[in-house]
């Protein structure tokens, strides 16, 4: 209830907020690499607007680090708050703004293991979180709220940066050094470390009102 609070207050005040260049909002829906969602645009000058969102997605799969062969479930769960200036006042856009970010994912492991260099029979589980607080910055084309359109169609590419990774790691086998899970750790957040640039790429239907 706290998190749909969290997400529901900013699309509340943004529809709220009176637009000084054109008048009325859009609200519509989006599907991209961040998942699927929706999202409130409001006029703030004749050419910028501010957008308000939230996405969410779950996806299942398998990677291999260090002879580890881990099972992974990727959460993302964002909401999104994003500027956009239209230079030309049509429809292409330059975008600024900031996620709520709770991308993580959960990857098990389990049979006989190396971690840390050493040997063992165990199931491993590490979760990978990021920072809750990731700037973006894009492009994009589309314009919500343009004077005289109704429906609209949207595409956006960015980059949100969401930090390193953070790796947690437990072992079933109490034998387990926790020297040997902090070593695996760094070498999975080492792995990962491309991850702190996530791609967002997006493409969306808006209804003006």
């Amino acid at each position: 209830m706290k998190y749909l609070t969290l997400l529901l207050f900013p699309v509340l005040l943004l529809c709220a907020m009176p637009a000084k260049a054109e008048k009325g909002f859009a609200i519509g829906g989006r599907f991209g690499t961040l998942g699927a969602g929706f999202e409130v645009t409001k006029a703030l000058t004749k050419r910028s607007r501010l957008r308000v969102g939230v996405n969410a997605f779950t996806f299942g799969t398998s990677f291999n680090e260090a002879g580890i062969s881990y099972d992974v479930d990727l959460r993302s769960r964002n909401a999104s708050v994003i500027f956009d200036y239209h230079p030309l006042n049509g429809r292409f856009r330059v975008s600024a703004g900031v996620f709520y970010n709770k991308n993580e994912f959960d990857a098990d492991a389990s049979g006989a293991l190396t971690i840390g260099g050493n040997p063992y029979v165990t199931s491993l589980n590490a979760n990978v979180s990021f920072d809750r607080t990731s700037p973006y910055i894009g492009i994009g084309w589309g314009n919500a709220v343009k004077e005289g359109k109704r429906l609209t169609h949207s595409f956006d590419l960015g980059l949100m940066y969401q930090g390193s990774p953070k790796v947690e790691l437990r072992a079933s086998n109490p034998a387990v050094t926790q020297a040997d899970l902090n070593q695996e750790a760094l070498e999975l957040e080492d792995a990962l470390s491309s991850f702190r640039y996530y791609p967002v790429i997006s493409y969306g239907i808006s209804f003006k009102f």
